[in-house]
């Protein structure tokens, strides 16, 4: 999908999403911090092969002691809880979710005013 797959393979200590080709949307995250293990961005590139079948199932639960993984045919080595996949948001989704967040907040506050008029608690 992208035309610079080596773009999307970055250093976890700096990761600059701006560089993440934009018609990727999921990529999959090491995240082991403190280690020198790349970022690598998985789905949307096809990337990543384990036992020899490209991935495309971002609910796919790897096993990691018998799946090999290879990402850009290197064989990489995963270690159990240090992946995480990241989902890339359309405009729309942020705007929604940001709308979402702001509701839950104002909901937030009312009762926080709420329990602070009943306690009589000033501020």
């Amino acid at each position: 999908k992208s035309e610079n797959p080596k773009e999307a393979v970055q250093n976890i200590k700096n990761i600059d999403i701006n560089k993440i080709p934009r018609n990727i949307t999921d990529y999959l995250i090491f995240n082991k911090i403190g280690t020198r293990e790349d970022i690598k961005i998985l789905f949307g590139l096809k990337a990543i092969k384990i036992n020899g079948n490209a991935i495309d199932d971002e609910n796919y639960i790897l096993n990691v002691k018998e799946d090999e993984v290879k990402v850009f045919d290197q064989v990489v080595r995963i270690h159990e809880d240090h992946y995480v996949v990241r989902k890339r948001f359309t405009k729309n989704q942020k705007q929604i979710l940001e709308q979402k967040e702001n509701e839950k907040m104002a909901d937030i506050k009312k009762e926080v005013k709420g329990v602070e008029q009943f306690f009589n608690i000033k501020k």
